[in-house]
């Protein structure tokens, strides 16, 4: 995709993300339990990145690019969950 999609797309999913990080937050999940979740489903995903170089042959700078550009981008995602999860924690303790 151009670079415009993909920049819709990563916006998309940050509001997903954020999303999930208010869900998670109003269950009475911690943030630190919320980013451990995290973490734990993106571990496989950027396993997968590998295997996937493998597979397409990638080089090294390649395969190396494509890990660079995933982790930035599912760093991003995070920080949107736990910009959400800190806001709705806000917002109910607000409520109060």
């Amino acid at each position: 995709p151009d670079a415009e999609v993909a920049e819709a797309r990563l916006r998309e999913a940050s509001h997903l993300a954020a999303a999930y990080g208010r869900e998670v937050a109003a269950l009475g999940t911690s943030l630190s339990e919320a980013v451990e979740r995290f973490l734990w489903f993106r571990s496989p995903f950027v396993a997968e990145l590998g295997t996937l170089s493998r597979k397409r042959g990638l080089d090294t700078r390649e395969a190396t690019a494509l890990v660079a550009d995933a982790e930035a981008v599912t760093d991003r995602l995070l920080v949107a969950m736990m910009t959400g999860h800190t806001i709705e924690t806000g917002v109910r303790r607000e409520g109060k």
